[in-house]
C-alpha cells in the first residue's frame, strides 16, 4: 500500500489530539518534515544561486527560459534552465552545479539548446504540471495573494517527485509565509497524484527579533490551526530567518530549530501556553 507524505499528514489531520497519536506517526511527520525541509531550503538557495550566476554571465538581468530542473549533485545541485520541444524533450540553455555552500562548481551557456538528462527532463515536466495544477487553482481561490510564487521540484519518493509552491521572499524584512501547497507528482507520467494546502492564508513573519512572547525575544511565532504539525515550508522559513519558529497547530505547539529540528512543546510549556492565548 502506498503511504506518501501527504497520506502521512492526512492522517495526522484525522488524529483527535497529539496525545493519541502513535509516538512513530508523530516521530515520522516530524522527521519527513525536517528532511524536505532542508531539501528545499538547499533547492531554493541553489536556484538562487544559479540565476545570479545566469545573470552574471549576461552582464545584467538575462531572458530567462521557462522552465528548471535540477538534480542533487553531492551536497548541492546540478540545474538545467531551458525549454519543452514539440516532442516533449527538454532542452537545456544554461547549466549550472551549484555546491553545497552556494559557490559555482561550472557554468555552461549552450548557443544550440542541448537535450537534457533522462532526469531533467522528467522533472521540467513535472515543474510544467505544477505549475498548471497552480494557476488553475490561482483562478479559482482568491486567497492566494502573495505578488509571486515559487516552485522546487524535489527527487522523492522513488518514483515520484514531491513540489512545493510557497510565496517568493521580495522582501528584506520579512518572510512570507502561508498560501503553500504541496504536490505529489509520478515520474514517469508528470501527473499530479495528490496536493495538499498547508496554510491558506499569507502571513508576514518579521526577519528582526520580534517582541518577547513569554522571555523568547528571538523567537516569532505562526498560528496555523489548520495545520497537522509543522510542514516543510515551515522548516524552509525557519531556516531562511536563520533563527527558531514556534508553531501553534491543529495538535499541539512545536519550535523549529534554525536548522530544521522541530520540537513538540508540553502544553504546560510557557511558551505553548502563550501561543494558546493568543487563540483562546
Amino acid at each position: 500500500m502506498r503511504t506518501s507524505p501527504l497520506t502521512l499528514f492526512l492522517l495526522l489531520i484525522a488524529l483527535p489530539a497529539l496525545a493519541q497519536q502513535p509516538a512513530s506517526d508523530l516521530e515520522q511527520g516530524l522527521a519527513w518534515s525536517t528532511y524536505a525541509g532542508q531539501q528545499l531550503h538547499s533547492y531554493h538557495t541553489a536556484h538562487h544561486a544559479a540565476i545570479q550566476a545566469i545573470e552574471e554571465q549576461a552582464a545584467g538581468p538575462a531572458e530567462m527560459p521557462p522552465l528548471f530542473a535540477a538534480r542533487p549533485d553531492g551536497d548541492g545541485w546540478a540545474f538545467g534552465f531551458g525549454a519543452l520541444n514539440d516532442e516533449d524533450a527538454f532542452l537545456i540553455t544554461y547549466g549550472v552545479i551549484v555546491e553545497g555552500d552556494g559557490a559555482i562548481d561550472s557554468f555552461s551557456h549552450f548557443e544550440t539548446p542541448r537535450e537534457a538528462s533522462p532526469y531533467h527532463t522528467q522533472a521540467a515536466r513535472a515543474l510544467r504540471s505544477v505549475i498548471t495544477a497552480f494557476q488553475r487553482r490561482m483562478r479559482l481561490d482568491e486567497s492566494f495573494e502573495a505578488a509571486d510564487y515559487r516552485v522546487a521540484v524535489l527527487p522523492f519518493p522513488e518514483g515520484e517527485f514531491t513540489a512545493f509552491v510557497s510565496p517568493s521572499q521580495t522582501s528584506g524584512s520579512v518572510i512570507h509565509a502561508g498560501n503553500d501547497v504541496m504536490y505529489s507528482i509520478d515520474r514517469t507520467h508528470s501527473t499530479i497524484l495528490e496536493e495538499m494546502r498547508f496554510h491558506h492564508r499569507l502571513i508576514s513573519v518579521p526577519m528582526a527579533p520580534p517582541a518577547d512572547l513569554s522571555g523568547k525575544t528571538d523567537m516569532p511565532a505562526l498560528i496555523v490551526p489548520n495545520a497537522p504539525i509543522p510542514s516543510p515550508v515551515d522548516v524552509l522559513h525557519a531556516m531562511e530567518r536563520n533563527t527558531s519558529l514556534a508553531l501553534l497547530t491543529k495538535h499541539g505547539a512545536f519550535v523549529i530549530e534554525p536548522g530544521g529540528a522541530i520540537t513538540p512543546l508540553p502544553d504546560d510549556d510557557p511558551l505553548a501556553e502563550a501561543l494558546h492565548a493568543q487563540v483562546d
